[in-house]
C-alpha cells in the first residue's frame, strides 16, 4: 500500500475502490486492479450554446 492514497468515488464505484483497499490491506500479494466503468455523456437541455470562435 501507498504512504500516501487519494481516492475519489461516489455511489458503488467508491464502495467497490474502498473494498478493493480492504482486500489488499488484508493480503498484500494481491495483484493491483483496474476497474472499468461504463461512461455515459447526458446533455441536458438547460446548456447553453458553445460561444462563437471567431
Amino acid at each position: 500500500m501507498p504512504g500516501d492514497l487519494s481516492l475519489v468515488g461516489y455511489d458503488a464505484v467508491g464502495l467497490r475502490a474502498g473494498g478493493f483497499i480492504l482486500e489488499r490491506r488484508e493480503n498484500r500479494d494481491l495483484p493491483q486492479r483496474l476497474h472499468l466503468v461504463p461512461t455515459q455523456l447526458l446533455v441536458r437541455g438547460s446548456t447553453g450554446h458553445p460561444p462563437d470562435s471567431a
